[in-house]
């Protein structure tokens, strides 16, 4: 076996990607969160003409997974609920939701707990 003598300082291994570096701060994860949301919001916000008025959790649901994945349990907790908050308050089932003699109430429960509960699954 032939050995290779490395010069003092020189890095014996690849050095990491800058997202990765990035990722290792704390509460960076938690920013990504947000700016996952933030961006899906965007984006839904502009495709919401072509969609209708459909209640569109299913928009959501990457960011939820993408922040679980990269952040793990808090930063996918947070963009759980950070997404159903704003889309509550955005599409306007916070209404729905608040008065239960409704006729959207039992729907919009419906909704709002199944996304809740992936959600956590996901995170």
């Amino acid at each position: 076996m032939v050995g290779v003598a490395l010069k003092p300082g020189a890095a014996s291994a690849p050095s990491d990607p800058p997202l990765q570096i990035a990722m290792q701060r704390p509460g960076m994860a938690y920013v990504l969160a947000l700016a996952l949301v933030t961006v899906t919001f965007v984006i839904r916000d502009y495709l919401a003409p072509a969609l209708g008025t459909q209640q569109l959790y299913l928009f959501l649901m990457p960011s939820v997974l993408i922040a679980g994945i990269v952040g793990g349990w808090g930063p996918g907790l947070s963009a759980t609920l950070l997404s159903l908050v704003l889309h509550l308050y955005v599409s306007g089932g916070y209404a729905n939701l608040s008065n239960s003699s409704s006729p959207a109430f039992a729907a919009e429960w419906a909704r709002a707990t199944t996304f809740a509960l992936l959600g956590i699954g996901m995170a």
